[in-house]
């Protein structure tokens, strides 16, 4: 009977336990970045809050590291990119917030200026060697000079000083100028002044655009501030162009045309590039005299001055004929660039990443920017190389991804200048 009652039951169904757990989804990789970067993001926001301002640095730049390092970019997925905008948002209203209580992120970095070395050179202490007066009548003589040079006893000492001491720093500064030569001959051709007068910068600044002095003058030129912008450099948070080339080399150029329109004197008006034109027409007043080199006998100028005008005259013969020295010189690499117009703030990071060319490329195409991004409040000329217009780079084709808001700025690979 008990099969007969099992038969009617018909067939027996088996079911699934219900306490089986539901398999877990995979974890989306976007929202975890997301989510990781947002976690470093409020972290950073809490430290400003609380006054920790480098942990605030470092916390709002491994949020944004983080975003920038997922696969395919920033801008590759499109809630990386809202995420991206948005905390690049934040983090811009933060920034000025501390700003506004005296602190920023710290600005690009500079290096010391070979000027700020030339007081302390023993220029003609020692006689120079008939070997050097004979080398150098015979430059003068073979070669195209189109500023006067005095082979004097000061102007050969600082050959043998170029030739010794400074042999390794001469030829890699005369190696770096190559790339601004061209160009500064060019712009000194306009302006109606020896071409020669190039070899300024050379003494200034060995060519360095971010080289920095003890009086704080700075680029190629070292113009400080107050001059600078008197020949239409702009000087303010966002950029410096006295460290621009082109136009530092411009102002320079009309700073030494006046400087002799006053003087009449090109050693004169050196010295005056040097000591400023006040200083210059004080000591001529008091020993008067309007010989530089009769000037450089008395008080009436700094030794610094006084090293400074033959070491140019020493820069022009040596420059003219280098491997009459036996310098080799190999210019510096650069690469092709052009210009693209940015409209607002721009990570120089983006164009980077967008260009396959690191940072500090970019970085040094454009010296005069003080910070890793292009100004918030006007359009900037940005200097990037050839291949990243050619490849379509689309931060530099887009003002959408050009962050129309203003900027991230961070102590990035170039911290120090």
């Amino acid at each position: 009977m008990g099969l007969a009652c099992a038969s009617a039951s018909g067939p027996a169904r088996v079911t699934a336990p219900s306490h089986l757990p539901t398999p877990a989804p995979l974890p989306d990789p976007v929202a975890l970045v997301v989510a990781q970067a947002e976690a470093r993001l409020q972290a950073g926001l809490m430290a400003a809050d609380e006054g920790h301002l480098d942990r605030a640095r470092t916390e709002f730049d491994g949020a944004i590291d983080l975003l920038l390092g997922h696969p395919g970019g920033a801008f590759a997925d499109p809630r990386v990119a809202e995420a991206y905008r948005r905390m690049l948002d934040t983090v811009h209203i933060r920034e000025i917030e501390m700003l506004a209580a005296g602190d920023g992120f710290t600005e690009t970095g500079t290096e010391p200026a070979s000027i700020d070395t030339v007081a302390s050179l023993p220029v003609g202490e020692a006689p120079a060697s008939p070997e050097t007066l004979a080398r150098a009548v015979a430059t003068v003589e073979s070669e195209t000079l189109d500023l006067p040079v005095e082979l004097n006893e000061p102007v050969l000492s600082c050959i043998d000083l170029y030739q010794g001491r400074l042999r390794p720093w001469f030829e890699t500064a005369l190696a770096r100028g190559q790339q601004y030569l061209p160009h500064i001959r060019e712009v000194f051709a306009e302006e109606g002044i020896p071409r020669d007068l190039a070899y300024v910068a050379l003494v200034e600044s060995a060519f360095k655009t971010t080289a920095y002095s003890r009086a704080k003058a700075k680029g190629v030129w070292q113009f400080v501030s107050a001059t600078g912008k008197r020949y239409g450099l702009a000087v303010d948070w966002w950029v410096d162009e006295r460290s621009d080339p082109e136009k530092a080399t411009r102002a320079a150029a009309r700073y030494l045309k006046d400087l002799h329109g006053l003087f009449g004197d090109w050693n004169l008006a050196l010295a005056g590039y040097n000591a400023g034109e006040g200083k210059v027409l004080r000591a001529i007043r008091r020993y008067k005299t309007d010989d530089f080199w009769e000037l450089r006998k008395t008080r009436g100028l700094r030794r610094e001055t006084k090293n400074y005008v033959p070491l140019v005259h020493a820069a022009v013969v040596l420059a003219k004929a280098p491997q009459r020295y036996g310098f080799t010189v190999t210019p510096d690499e650069h690469p092709d660039f052009e210009r693209v117009p940015i409209e607002g703030a721009i990570d120089l990071r983006v164009i980077a990443e967008c260009a396959g060319e690191p940072v500090e490329g970019i970085r040094s195409l454009n010296p005069e920017l003080r910070r890793l991004a292009t100004p918030a409040d006007r359009t900037f000329s940005l200097r990037v190389p050839t291949s990243t217009v050619s490849v379509g780079c689309a931060p530099l084709r887009s003002q959408a991804t050009a962050l129309s808001l203003s900027t991230w700025m961070v102590e990035g690979s170039v911290r120090g200048l």
